[in-house]
């Protein structure tokens, strides 16, 4: 029988208000202190969107609402801990925020902030999507 090596999955949510996105602080091993937009691994038997609502919850204590998908992104190299896929929602979002789980705090990033900022995995380049986006609309993925 042969082995088949399989990528993690993941998910990503941008949240907006006032023009500044939420981002969390990550508090582990991999990137540890750089600022990421809330997301995390999709359980085994769980929907892409049902693993958003959750990882903002457990990271924010927010209650969030997938609007739409901006990408996929899947470059192999995008994450150190291996071939890590990621789905990034469009969502809104209710709530009282509180940092939580892998958070070790939430800051609001201005889009003219971004590039004095260390951001972790691809985030940067998620988010410059994210602004192309809001103006074009469209999906995006790793090599567009």
């Amino acid at each position: 029988m042969t082995d088949y090596k399989i990528p993690s999955l993941t998910v990503d949510a941008i949240m907006e208000e006032n023009g500044k996105i939420l981002m969390i602080r990550r508090k582990s091993k991999t990137y540890n202190d750089f600022l990421a937009l809330p997301g995390g691994y999709v359980d085994y038997g769980e929907s892409v969107e049902n693993a958003v609502k959750r990882e903002v919850l457990e990271e924010l204590g927010l209650t969030a609402t997938p609007l739409d998908i901006l990408g996929v992104y899947s470059q192999p190299k995008r994450d150190p801990r291996g071939h890590v896929i990621s789905i990034v929602f469009v969502c809104s979002f209710s709530g009282d925020i509180n940092a939580g789980d892998d958070a070790k705090s939430f800051e609001w990033l201005s889009m003219q902030d971004l590039d004095k900022e260390k951001l972790a995995f691809d985030h940067s380049q998620i988010l410059k999507h994210y602004m192309n986006w809001k103006i074009e609309k469209g999906t995006y993925w790793s090599s567009k």
